[in-house]
């Protein structure tokens, strides 16, 4: 397949996006709730790798093949904690929040990202796939106010694009076309349901990567030239520091808020990220991971309001 066959699919993909604007609207103007199991990941997650208790999600017709893994960095103002599921949809993603998150243990701030894989998964229908998705932000919405943490707290990141010159070589034109229309169709339901970032906080991520989605050397996903293998999705090390970047501009003033607003002596404020293997990035080398470059980055932000210790992986 060539360049301008891509081209081809990346314009029908943006045709077949006319409708669902409207879908959209309807979507976000029922606020309907998802019926999520009461599943328990008190054991689950205690260990690095976490198993995945495949008997909670009996209901689930695709079987989990993957392990949520678990990490845990800190600095004097922020103890950060990171739960990655890798080939996790929103749907389980999700129910880990709700499980984890609660009034007597949740954390100051959370940001999710996930979408990739209901891309994967469900991006041929369209409708379905939008009305499931809709319905888990909610969900960690809802649960975030009864837990605590509450929504203003809660930020959602847009979901990243791919690398379609590099997915040429390992994905059907079919495949190809699915996730060039249901990545979009995910980011505009999240504009959408957030009202434009108003009611949620939403990360915009897609177009300040997408140029840097490619098969070159200093690309920002896994390729060929930097990583040694065809990907074309999960990021390399230079797309884990935009991504942190990106999520630490977005809740810095925030942290400082809640850090600052205590009386002496402060307590570290609590910031959690879940997602899929986007954010658990285990092709990558622990210093190259998401998370431990967030740490870097608000360790060099001098705009924070205490000296700032080297982190440490637990």
């Amino acid at each position: 397949m060539n360049m301008s066959l891509i081209s081809k699919l990346k314009n029908t993909a943006t045709i077949g996006l006319i409708g669902i604007t409207s879908l959209l609207s309807n979507i976000s103007n029922s606020q309907g709730e998802s019926t999520l199991p009461n599943t328990n990941y008190s054991e689950i997650l205690s260990t690095t790798p976490l198993k995945t208790n495949l008997n909670s999600i009996e209901k689930n017709p695709i079987r989990i093949r993957n392990e949520t893994y678990y990490e845990h960095l800190e600095n004097e103002v922020i103890d950060l904690d990171v739960y990655g599921m890798p080939g996790a949809r929103s749907y389980l993603i999700s129910l880990l929040i709700k499980e984890t998150e609660t009034p007597e243990n949740h954390h100051d701030i959370i940001a999710v990202q996930w979408g990739t894989n209901d891309a994967v998964l469900y991006g041929d229908n369209i409708p379905y796939m939008l009305r499931m998705y809709v319905n888990h932000i909610y969900a960690v919405v809802s649960n975030a106010d009864f837990a605590g943490t509450k929504r203003e707290n809660v930020y959602f990141f847009e979901v990243p694009p791919i690398a379609s010159d590099v997915l040429v070589e390992r994905k059907t034109p079919e495949e190809l076309l699915q996730l060039e229309t249901a990545i979009p169709a995910l980011n505009q339901g999240l504009y959408n349901v957030s009202c434009g970032g108003k009611y949620l906080n939403t990360i915009k991520i897609y177009d300040e990567m997408d140029p840097h989605f490619n098969k070159e050397a200093d690309a920002w996903c896994l390729n060929e030239a930097n990583g040694d293998f065809l990907d074309g999705v999960h990021l390399s090390s230079l797309g884990a520091e935009a991504l942190s970047s990106t999520l630490w501009n977005n809740i810095q003033d925030n942290v400082r808020e809640k850090y600052l607003s205590q009386k002496s002596p402060r307590e570290k404020i609590r910031v959690a990220i879940y997602g899929d293997s986007i954010i658990s990035a285990r092709a990558l080398n622990p210093e190259d991971r998401p998370i431990a470059k967030l740490i870097d980055i608000i360790n060099r932000d001098n705009t924070v309001p205490v000296e700032l210790s080297v982190w440490e992986v637990e």
